[in-house]
């Protein structure tokens, strides 16, 4: 009788540990073991944590990436209560977003990620663009600590690399635990190094603007995604940077074609194309960014694929479609109408 008790509570720790060790995931937030992304398709709240306007809110728009906040370099931001870097010491941060052309004064530099201590100012880590003279912008990133050691702060800014305003982004700020380095579509810019002191758990994170506030964003952002370790350019997450519905201008490595029949019910086709031995996934999503299925993870060779998805259970509605392979990735939009 002992012994059935003890394996029955046992069998009851086992379960109860599985289930708390699971990383919750919020509507708006895709979080797992290789980071948290925010999608910013919605202005009430962001991965699950509460967002207030800092003035006004920015408007949700449809994108060739899906929905995406729009941000109009006057008024519009976000301030999130939480910080997803959390106590890590080294640490990825990505977005994917479009700087717009700005032609009003006193908008040369644009605040689109700001993450501050709640309490203390001197810890700080910041993206931002400056916005030049020939509508053209360059990359800003910045880290702060309160530390009497040095180097306690850098800015990496290069304004002879210069971007086209108007046009889809990524863009990466990684610490490796002593420099920080920048990205623009996984092409390291610069480099610098800086001691980083946690900005905690309270934190609070700003998006299109400075907490102040000032230094408005113009421009759209389709997402935000944090890892709390240093990454290398080639695990970013990197949408394929094409709004075309043919296959011409995918990325080095795969192509993927338009879902068919669409709409569709209750199943439709997805073709791809992988050019080089990889790994493949093939995920399915709501317009949240809640995760619906996974259709596909696994090692393919160079080759024409095809893989049928079956709508059971799903209401009418607009999904969206992932393949990934390395860095890269590619989404659509298919349409389930029942």
């Amino acid at each position: 009788m002992r012994y059935t008790l003890l394996l029955f509570a046992a069998v009851i720790l086992a379960i109860t540990t599985n289930l708390f060790s699971q990383t919750p995931t919020h509507q708006g937030m895709v979080s797992d073991t290789t980071g948290t992304t925010w999608f910013l398709n919605r202005t009430d709240s962001i991965g699950g944590f509460f967002a207030s306007p800092l003035t006004l809110l920015p408007s949700i728009i449809s994108t060739p990436f899906g929905n995406a906040a729009l941000f109009n370099g006057t008024n519009q931001a976000l301030l999130i209560n939480g910080n997803p870097i959390g106590t890590a010491s080294a640490f990825t941060i990505e977005a994917f977003f479009r700087p717009d052309t700005s032609l009003a004064e006193g908008t040369n530099e644009q605040r689109f990620l700001h993450f501050r201590n709640l309490t203390n100012d001197n810890r700080r880590v910041l993206m931002e663009i400056r916005i030049l003279p020939s509508q053209r912008w360059v990359l800003d990133t910045y880290i702060k600590s309160d530390t009497a050691a040095l180097p306690n702060s850098v800015t990496l800014v290069d304004s002879n690399t210069t971007f086209a305003t108007g046009q889809w982004y990524h863009v990466a700020l990684v610490y490796d635990g002593s420099a920080m380095h920048q990205f623009v579509n996984g092409s390291e810019l610069l480099s610098g190094k800086v001691l980083y002191k946690q900005i905690d758990l309270n934190g609070k994170v700003s998006i299109g603007a400075r907490q102040d506030p000032r230094s408005w964003f113009k421009g759209a952002i389709s997402f935000i995604k944090v890892t709390r370790k240093a990454l290398p350019a080639s695990e970013f997450t990197i949408p394929a940077i094409t709004s075309t519905p043919d296959m011409k201008h995918s990325p080095k490595g795969m192509k993927l074609g338009q879902n068919y029949p669409n709409p569709f019910n209750p199943q439709t086709k997805i073709d791809f194309r992988v050019t080089e031995k990889s790994t493949v996934v093939l995920k399915i999503y709501d317009t949240l960014g809640n995760e619906i299925a996974t259709l596909l993870n696994e090692e393919k060779p160079s080759g024409d694929y095809s893989v049928d998805f079956q709508s059971a259970g799903l209401t009418s509605g607009i999904y969206i479609y992932s393949l990934q392979t390395g860095r890269m990735i590619e989404t659509k939009k298919l349409v389930l109408l029942k």
